[in-house]
Protein backbone atom coordinates (compact mmCIF):
# COMPACT_ATOMS: atom_id res chain seq x y z
CA UNK A 1 0.00 0.00 0.00
CA UNK A 2 1.04 3.28 -0.69
CA UNK A 3 -0.03 6.75 1.33
CA UNK A 4 -0.43 10.00 -0.29
CA UNK A 5 -0.63 13.66 1.25
CA UNK A 6 -0.55 16.25 -0.48
CA UNK A 7 -0.94 20.05 0.98
CA UNK A 8 -2.54 22.73 -1.17
CA UNK A 9 -2.92 25.06 1.50
CA UNK A 10 -3.85 24.95 5.18
CA UNK A 11 -7.29 26.70 6.33
CA UNK A 12 -7.62 28.16 9.57
CA UNK A 13 -4.20 26.92 10.81
CA UNK A 14 -4.70 23.01 10.37
CA UNK A 15 -2.55 20.64 8.73
CA UNK A 16 -3.45 17.38 9.36
CA UNK A 17 -1.80 14.33 8.75
CA UNK A 18 -2.95 10.91 8.24
CA UNK A 19 -3.54 8.51 11.11
CA UNK A 20 -4.71 4.91 9.45
CA UNK A 21 -6.55 4.05 6.11
CA UNK A 22 -9.29 1.65 6.98
CA UNK A 23 -10.72 -0.47 3.90
CA UNK A 24 -13.62 -2.86 3.33
CA UNK A 25 -12.71 -4.83 1.06
CA UNK A 26 -11.64 -3.26 -2.57
CA UNK A 27 -14.90 -1.15 -2.39
CA UNK A 28 -14.85 1.34 0.20
CA UNK A 29 -12.12 3.06 2.33
CA UNK A 30 -11.88 6.07 5.12
CA UNK A 31 -9.02 7.60 6.21
CA UNK A 32 -8.17 9.19 9.50
CA UNK A 33 -6.46 12.44 9.95
CA UNK A 34 -4.99 14.69 13.06
CA UNK A 35 -4.18 18.03 13.05
CA UNK A 36 -0.61 18.52 13.53
CA UNK A 37 -1.26 21.55 15.29
CA UNK A 38 -4.19 21.11 17.57
CA UNK A 39 -5.09 17.47 17.35
CA UNK A 40 -8.31 17.73 15.79
CA UNK A 41 -9.16 13.80 14.47
CA UNK A 42 -11.39 13.64 11.21
CA UNK A 43 -12.53 10.37 9.98
CA UNK A 44 -13.02 11.26 5.87
CA UNK A 45 -15.20 9.16 3.28
CA UNK A 46 -13.06 8.33 0.15
CA UNK A 47 -13.71 7.69 -3.18
CA UNK A 48 -12.56 4.57 -4.89
CA UNK A 49 -10.83 4.07 -8.47
CA UNK A 50 -9.52 1.13 -10.35
CA UNK A 51 -6.99 0.47 -13.02
CA UNK A 52 -7.19 -2.29 -14.28
CA UNK A 53 -3.75 -4.49 -16.10
CA UNK A 54 -4.82 -8.31 -17.33
CA UNK A 55 -3.03 -10.99 -17.18
CA UNK A 56 -0.88 -11.47 -20.32
CA UNK A 57 1.92 -13.17 -21.75
CA UNK A 58 2.66 -15.39 -19.14
CA UNK A 59 2.62 -12.69 -16.35
CA UNK A 60 0.10 -12.23 -13.67
CA UNK A 61 -2.24 -9.01 -13.83
CA UNK A 62 -3.73 -6.68 -11.12
CA UNK A 63 -6.40 -4.50 -10.12
CA UNK A 64 -4.91 -1.27 -8.46
CA UNK A 65 -7.53 0.54 -6.33
CA UNK A 66 -6.93 4.02 -5.10
CA UNK A 67 -8.23 5.76 -2.54
CA UNK A 68 -8.56 9.85 -2.54
CA UNK A 69 -10.11 11.47 0.00
CA UNK A 70 -10.40 15.52 0.25
CA UNK A 71 -10.65 17.50 3.61
CA UNK A 72 -9.18 21.04 4.79
CA UNK A 73 -7.83 22.01 1.42
CA UNK A 74 -5.68 18.71 1.45
CA UNK A 75 -5.71 15.43 -0.71
CA UNK A 76 -5.05 11.51 1.06
CA UNK A 77 -4.51 8.67 -1.44
CA UNK A 78 -4.05 5.04 -0.39
CA UNK A 79 -3.95 2.26 -2.76
CA UNK A 80 -4.41 -1.16 -2.89
CA UNK A 81 -3.79 -4.07 -5.30
CA UNK A 82 -5.53 -7.40 -6.02
CA UNK A 83 -3.71 -9.81 -8.00
CA UNK A 84 -5.00 -11.31 -11.13
CA UNK A 85 -3.70 -14.93 -12.02
CA UNK A 86 -2.18 -16.13 -15.43
CA UNK A 87 -4.29 -19.35 -15.90
CA UNK A 88 -5.89 -21.10 -18.73
CA UNK A 89 -9.43 -22.33 -17.74
CA UNK A 90 -10.84 -25.16 -20.08
CA UNK A 91 -14.40 -25.23 -19.76
CA UNK A 92 -15.02 -28.37 -22.45
CA UNK A 93 -13.44 -31.11 -24.06
CA UNK A 94 -15.12 -32.88 -27.31
CA UNK A 95 -14.25 -36.41 -27.19
CA UNK A 96 -16.64 -37.62 -30.16
CA UNK A 97 -18.62 -40.97 -30.19
CA UNK A 98 -17.94 -44.32 -31.39
CA UNK A 99 -18.76 -47.86 -30.01
CA UNK A 100 -15.97 -47.49 -27.12
CA UNK A 101 -15.83 -43.63 -26.41
CA UNK A 102 -19.82 -42.97 -25.77
CA UNK A 103 -19.50 -40.11 -24.37
CA UNK A 104 -17.88 -37.38 -22.64
CA UNK A 105 -18.20 -34.70 -20.07
CA UNK A 106 -15.87 -32.41 -17.95
CA UNK A 107 -16.65 -31.59 -14.82
CA UNK A 108 -14.49 -29.90 -12.12
CA UNK A 109 -10.79 -31.00 -12.48
CA UNK A 110 -12.59 -34.24 -14.41
CA UNK A 111 -12.88 -35.95 -17.62
CA UNK A 112 -15.88 -38.42 -17.07
CA UNK A 113 -16.24 -41.24 -20.22
CA UNK A 114 -18.97 -43.58 -20.01
CA UNK A 115 -17.22 -46.99 -21.03
CA UNK A 116 -19.07 -49.92 -22.33
CA UNK A 117 -17.76 -54.09 -21.13
CA UNK A 118 -14.64 -54.06 -22.82
CA UNK A 119 -13.28 -50.71 -22.41
CA UNK A 120 -11.69 -48.18 -24.00
CA UNK A 121 -8.36 -48.39 -26.10
CA UNK A 122 -6.24 -45.58 -24.70
CA UNK A 123 -5.08 -45.28 -28.52
CA UNK A 124 -8.36 -44.18 -29.24
CA UNK A 125 -8.95 -41.83 -26.58
CA UNK A 126 -5.56 -40.01 -27.18
CA UNK A 127 -6.26 -39.63 -30.97
CA UNK A 128 -9.43 -37.91 -29.89
CA UNK A 129 -8.15 -35.93 -27.95
CA UNK A 130 -4.07 -35.45 -28.30
CA UNK A 131 -2.96 -35.67 -25.09
CA UNK A 132 -0.56 -37.44 -22.76
CA UNK A 133 -2.20 -40.34 -20.28
CA UNK A 134 -0.36 -41.43 -17.47
CA UNK A 135 0.32 -45.40 -17.59
CA UNK A 136 -0.51 -48.14 -14.61
CA UNK A 137 1.17 -51.19 -14.44
CA UNK A 138 -1.48 -54.12 -15.43
CA UNK A 139 -3.47 -51.58 -17.33
CA UNK A 140 -2.09 -51.89 -21.15
CA UNK A 141 -4.53 -50.17 -23.69
CA UNK A 142 -7.47 -49.62 -21.38
CA UNK A 143 -8.18 -46.35 -20.45
CA UNK A 144 -8.52 -46.48 -16.73
CA UNK A 145 -10.27 -45.15 -13.55
CA UNK A 146 -8.29 -42.86 -12.02
CA UNK A 147 -5.68 -41.72 -15.04
CA UNK A 148 -4.04 -38.80 -15.17
CA UNK A 149 -4.19 -37.35 -18.26
CA UNK A 150 -2.57 -33.80 -19.57
CA UNK A 151 -3.74 -31.71 -22.10
CA UNK A 152 -1.90 -28.80 -23.90
CA UNK A 153 -3.74 -26.07 -24.90
CA UNK A 154 -3.39 -22.72 -26.43
CA UNK A 155 -4.91 -19.74 -24.61
CA UNK A 156 -5.97 -16.45 -26.42
CA UNK A 157 -2.69 -14.84 -26.69
CA UNK A 158 -1.32 -17.68 -28.39
CA UNK A 159 0.68 -19.34 -25.32
CA UNK A 160 0.60 -22.99 -24.15
CA UNK A 161 -0.89 -24.20 -20.90
CA UNK A 162 -0.85 -27.48 -19.65
CA UNK A 163 -3.70 -28.79 -17.47
CA UNK A 164 -4.51 -31.66 -15.73
CA UNK A 165 -7.08 -33.74 -15.35
CA UNK A 166 -7.92 -37.30 -13.87
CA UNK A 167 -9.98 -39.56 -15.95
CA UNK A 168 -13.04 -40.93 -14.37
CA UNK A 169 -14.18 -44.24 -16.28
CA UNK A 170 -18.16 -44.93 -14.91
CA UNK A 171 -18.55 -48.36 -13.90
CA UNK A 172 -14.65 -49.40 -13.82
CA UNK A 173 -14.44 -49.23 -10.22
CA UNK A 174 -11.69 -51.56 -9.31
CA UNK A 175 -9.25 -49.21 -12.07
CA UNK A 176 -8.37 -52.31 -14.47
CA UNK A 177 -9.69 -50.33 -17.40
CA UNK A 178 -12.70 -53.19 -18.04
CA UNK A 179 -16.34 -52.81 -16.66
CA UNK A 180 -17.22 -56.58 -15.01
CA UNK A 181 -18.94 -57.75 -12.49
CA UNK A 182 -16.30 -57.44 -10.04
CA UNK A 183 -17.04 -53.95 -10.36
CA UNK A 184 -20.63 -54.09 -9.73
CA UNK A 185 -19.94 -56.34 -6.42
CA UNK A 186 -18.00 -53.21 -5.29
CA UNK A 187 -21.30 -50.74 -6.26
CA UNK A 188 -23.54 -53.11 -4.19
CA UNK A 189 -20.90 -53.45 -1.29
CA UNK A 190 -20.37 -49.74 -1.64
CA UNK A 191 -24.19 -49.02 -1.19
CA UNK A 192 -24.65 -51.21 1.83
CA UNK A 193 -20.95 -49.99 3.51
CA UNK A 194 -19.39 -53.95 3.14
CA UNK A 195 -16.39 -52.95 1.26
CA UNK A 196 -13.53 -54.36 2.80
CA UNK A 197 -11.48 -51.35 1.83
CA UNK A 198 -12.76 -47.42 1.27
CA UNK A 199 -13.30 -46.66 -2.04
CA UNK A 200 -10.94 -43.63 -3.06
CA UNK A 201 -12.65 -40.66 -4.46
CA UNK A 202 -12.06 -41.64 -7.77
CA UNK A 203 -13.92 -45.02 -7.54
CA UNK A 204 -16.79 -43.23 -5.86
CA UNK A 205 -17.47 -41.46 -9.31
CA UNK A 206 -17.03 -44.26 -10.89
CA UNK A 207 -19.61 -46.23 -9.04
CA UNK A 208 -22.25 -43.35 -9.33
CA UNK A 209 -22.67 -45.28 -12.99
CA UNK A 210 -26.14 -43.16 -13.48
CA UNK A 211 -24.26 -39.50 -12.56
CA UNK A 212 -27.31 -38.73 -10.05
CA UNK A 213 -24.64 -38.17 -7.21
CA UNK A 214 -24.96 -40.94 -4.61
CA UNK A 215 -24.71 -44.29 -4.56
CA UNK A 216 -27.54 -46.32 -4.71
CA UNK A 217 -28.89 -50.33 -6.26
CA UNK A 218 -29.52 -48.28 -9.72
CA UNK A 219 -26.01 -47.85 -10.55
CA UNK A 220 -25.04 -51.51 -9.83
CA UNK A 221 -28.20 -52.55 -12.31
CA UNK A 222 -26.75 -49.68 -15.01
CA UNK A 223 -23.39 -51.61 -14.31
CA UNK A 224 -25.03 -54.72 -14.67
CA UNK A 225 -26.81 -53.61 -17.86
CA UNK A 226 -23.48 -52.61 -19.72
CA UNK A 227 -21.76 -56.03 -19.38
CA UNK A 228 -24.38 -58.03 -20.14
CA UNK A 229 -26.00 -55.50 -22.96
CA UNK A 230 -22.79 -54.00 -24.13
CA UNK A 231 -24.22 -53.47 -27.51
CA UNK A 232 -27.26 -51.91 -27.12
CA UNK A 233 -25.92 -49.78 -24.55
CA UNK A 234 -23.81 -48.20 -26.50
CA UNK A 235 -26.29 -47.69 -29.37
CA UNK A 236 -28.43 -46.10 -26.85
CA UNK A 237 -26.33 -43.78 -25.87
CA UNK A 238 -24.78 -42.55 -29.54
Amino acid sequence: EKDTVVDTGSAKGHKYSVTKWEWTSYTAAKVTVKCDNCGDVQAISANITSKTTEPANGVDGKIVYTATAYFNGQTFTDTKEEPLKYELSIDSVTIGTNTAVIGSAIKDQYIIVDAIQYGVKVNDFLSLLKIELSKKEGVNDLVYNGAVLTITASNKDGKSVEKKFTVIVLGDVNGNGEVETADTSLIVEACVGNNEAPLTKEALMAADVNCNGGLDVADASKNLDKILFWNSYATLLK
